[in-house]
């Protein structure tokens, strides 16, 4: 691993030094004030059991530093379904350690099947650091950035959303690393809404859209080294990836793409082929009122 443990603290002030300074996000501080806090620094697989906010926290190590549950697995006897929802705030996960073929630094729990189908969860100044090793194959390296299989819908009027702000999937080592292996973000939930997005990294794909949105990504700037030269081959991998690329809506708004202020056809793969619609904005969307009411202080 790039990181090693007496450099953990360097590794942090470098990477917090890529992202804006907190202003900590005043409508998720208000909404989840009388919830469940978890704060300080957790080493390893560290269990964050939902309805919670990770507020001035730091964890590293493990294969998933922060796992989201709806309650103690290992002692699952009354699981709460009935308020899906958590949020992180003025975090940071680094150096984490492979264990087996999957990973991630936030791992949220759940599956097409209803499991934790309708979580919501909310991101603010959010460093993800994982320090994965390069891409090999889905049996050996199938590691994200941040894994979001809750609020996977398993019915029409079913499903989550994801609600990011000021968050970095990014590692500053030297020599580089590709830092996460296979997506930066692996969102299985109905929307993702992307304010300040910042990928830096070289994965397989970074982001995975599996539902067709409509998705935000709105100031923004998604780099991908591997895609640099040569778009992606084939029906996985790239700057975007969706399950089915004739029904993927993306609004973008002032944002980039390897250097690029158009997302380019080519770095878009998906299951199912056909042409996705991409609408890029002229006014900003946080000030009209068709994005989630967090975004608006």
């Amino acid at each position: 691993m790039a990181l090693q443990s007496n450099g953990i603290a360097a590794a942090l002030l470098l990477v917090l030094s890529m992202t804006p300074a907190s202003a900590a996000n005043q409508w998720i501080l208000n909404n989840f004030a009388d919830l469940r806090i978890i704060s300080g620094a957790a080493t390893g697989v560290t269990t964050v059991i939902y309805p919670s906010i990770v507020l001035n926290a730091t964890c590293s190590g493990g294969n998933a530093c922060y796992t989201v549950f709806e309650c103690d697995p290992t002692n699952c006897t009354n699981p709460n379904y009935n308020d899906q929802r958590v949020a992180f705030v003025d975090t940071f996960v680094g150096a984490q350690v492979p264990d087996g073929k999957f990973g991630s630094a936030i791992l949220i729990n759940g599956d097409a099947a209803g499991w934790n189908d309708m979580l919501d969860v909310f991101l603010s100044n959010v460093t993800l650091a994982p320090d994965w090793p390069d891409w090999i194959d889905y049996s050996t390296t199938n590691l994200d950035g941040i894994t979001l299989d809750a609020g996977w819908p398993d019915l029409p009027t079913r499903g989550g959303h994801v609600y990011a702000e000021d968050v970095t999937v990014a590692c500053p080592s030297i020599p580089p690393v590709s830092c996460w292996a296979e997506a930066a973000l692996d969102v299985k939930p109905l929307a993702l809404q992307a304010v300040r997005l910042h990928t830096e990294g070289g994965g397989i794909n970074t982001l995975k859209l599996w539902q067709p949105g409509p998705h935000y990504i709105i100031n923004s700037i998604i780099n991908n080294d591997r895609y640099v030269e040569a778009p992606p081959i084939g029906t996985d991998g790239g700057l975007v990836w969706s399950w089915d690329c004739s029904k993927l809506v993306l609004n973008i708004y002032n944002s980039t793409f390897n250097g690029s202020a158009t997302l380019a056809r080519n770095m878009i793969t998906c299951e199912v082929p056909g042409n996705p619609t991409i609408n890029y904005l002229i006014i900003d969307p946080t000030t009209t009122g068709e994005m989630h009411q967090m975004f608006t202080h």
